[in-house]
């Protein structure tokens, strides 16, 4: 299946257990970068070029660090993140930037939170109504 421009459409990726595993015992707010031979920071086409040569490497062919910020993006929006925070992990600057990514997001998973929401609000409010009755009678 193929999606803009004879790009191969979105899959739905799985994040393997180990890794989730690493990345939660990592510490936080640990920063690093990717280094050229040397030692600067290596330029984000850089970085693409070589990530792609280690996919090759693994016989990973339909992987690309792309596909992991797309993943990412996509992760985020079932989650019940906003736009805005997502921009501000994945780097976009326009939510229809962001919308290009997201679009693959489950709806069902999407339509948790605000079902959520409705019922919290729900609860809530038939418990001051309650109270209030009881108030009332008493």
């Amino acid at each position: 299946m193929y999606g803009a421009l004879g790009a191969p459409a979105a899959r739905g990726a799985r994040l393997d257990r180990a890794l989730a595993e690493s990345i939660l015992a990592a510490p936080s707010g640990v920063s690093c970068s990717c280094s050229t031979r040397g030692t600067r920071p290596s330029p984000a086409r850089g970085f693409g070029n070589k990530f792609r040569d280690w996919c090759d490497q693994a016989s990973l062919i339909d992987c690309s660090a792309h596909g992991l910020r797309k993943a990412a993006a996509r992760r985020f929006a079932e989650a019940g993140y906003s736009n805005q925070e997502i921009k501000a992990w994945t780097g976009h600057t326009t939510d229809g930037e962001v919308a290009r990514y997201t679009t693959a997001a489950s709806q069902e998973l999407l339509s948790d939170a605000p079902a959520e929401k409705l019922m919290a609000n729900l609860r809530e409010r038939l418990a001051t109504r309650d109270l209030k009755t009881l108030k009332s009678k008493a």
